[in-house]
């Protein structure tokens, strides 16, 4: 066999047997976290594919049952036109990163270089986090070697929350209507 071969072989292996921890990958966690929600909802994401119609919007089942809950969902995000639920529109706030002189996202002046966000996280009612490699796309959760992990507890999203209100008052973020 080529090396290219093996490599490919080995590829479609670790595809085929998914790590699952507590019997959920990925996205079967994520789905599980969206159907805890009863207030609220915050999305960080690199790029917001799995919500898209395209992707036949894998999270929108689980976000759309929680509507008669009235809660509320943020979400901050490249391209969060992607983000394709169907929600009531007055209880979805979309921010989306605010594009520099060179083309890029906005980048927090404290990093260095040509930086830009790549985060990939969740908050559910201020109380229950997703924290992971993953970016919300099918590819992501289906053919990536990616992590994530969830955590029940407000301290770490408590965190999360003051950092999406830093974005804002930074003015790195820009609210899409």
């Amino acid at each position: 066999l080529s090396s290219s071969s093996a490599a490919s072989d080995v590829y479609k292996r670790q595809v085929e047997n998914k790590f699952k921890h507590l019997d959920e990958d990925i996205q079967e966690a994520l789905q599980s976290l969206f159907r805890k929600a009863n207030e609220s909802i915050t999305i960080y994401g690199f790029t917001l594919r799995a919500f898209s119609k395209r992707n036949k919007g894998i999270f929108s089942r689980d976000i759309i049952s929680r509507q008669k809950n009235n809660i509320h969902i943020v979400v901050f995000g490249e391209g969060t036109e992607n983000f394709q639920v169907e929600f009531p529109a007055n209880r979805i706030t979309r921010y989306e990163w605010v594009t520099k002189e060179n083309g890029r996202p906005g980048i927090d002046p404290k990093m260095k270089g040509d930086g830009n966000f790549h985060i990939k996280a969740v908050v559910i009612d201020k109380r229950y986090v997703y924290i992971g490699s993953a970016n919300f796309s099918h590819t992501a959760f289906n053919w990536s070697a990616e992590w994530g992990i969830t955590i029940e507890g407000c301290e770490v999203a408590n965190e999360l929350e003051r950092y999406g209100k830093y974005l804002i008052d930074e003015k790195m973020v820009e609210k899409k209507i």
